[in-house]
């Protein structure tokens, strides 16, 4: 058993994808793109690499997690499962996804409006 334990943040690169197993488990798959952020010689933001990663929701959760929508900010909390393969050709396929205990939208980012965080003294937030 995998006991890596993962948090990530990023935004959804689709809707999620609700599904049912052969035995009738409910489960729901999103896929999460997160930007490495970092800041240039001349102090400016920069995007770097940005990593996709799949996360999977079972049952209860699930429910919650179908609902999100492409382009949500989220945070998800699991455990890292890794999935390897070898297709028809050959090839081998290495692929990671986060089995989760938890999702949920991230406000980071959102601004209520009318407020100014400069007066908190910190605008690189």
């Amino acid at each position: 058993m995998n006991n890596s334990v993962i948090t990530i943040s990023g935004n959804l690169v689709s809707d999620a994808k609700p599904g049912l197993t052969s035995s009738n488990v409910p489960f729901t798959k999103l896929r999460v793109a997160s930007t490495e952020r970092k800041r240039s010689p001349q102090g400016s933001w920069e995007d770097g690499e940005t990593t996709y990663i799949d996360v999977v929701c079972w049952r209860r959760l699930s429910e919650g997690a179908s609902t999100l929508k492409k382009g949500q900010r989220v945070i998800a909390f699991g455990r890292l499962r890794a999935n390897n393969w070898t297709k028809a050709d050959g090839t081998k396929v290495y692929d990671y996804e986060i089995d989760a205990d938890d999702v949920a939208s991230s406000v980071f980012f959102t601004k209520k409006e009318g407020s100014d965080l400069s007066a908190l003294g910190n605008e690189s937030w």
